[in-house]
């Protein structure tokens, strides 16, 4: 692949991981604080704890 499709697709990936408000939410909490586990997200972000996991792992 091309570097130029690769990071297109590297560029596709991030913005369709940003894209939904809550991990967007997470991202920003995360650049704010630093590392954070999914209790402290779930604080920053009134996230629940199923939710809060489903979107960190999507990130990941």
């Amino acid at each position: 692949m091309s570097t130029v499709k690769s990071e297109t697709r590297f560029i596709e990936k991030a913005m369709n991981a940003i894209a939904d408000p809550c991990r967007l939410s997470i991202v920003l909490e995360i650049s704010r604080k630093g590392e954070l586990c999914c209790g402290d997200v779930q604080n920053l972000t009134g996230l629940s704890q199923p939710t809060c996991s489903h979107h960190i792992k999507l990130l990941s």
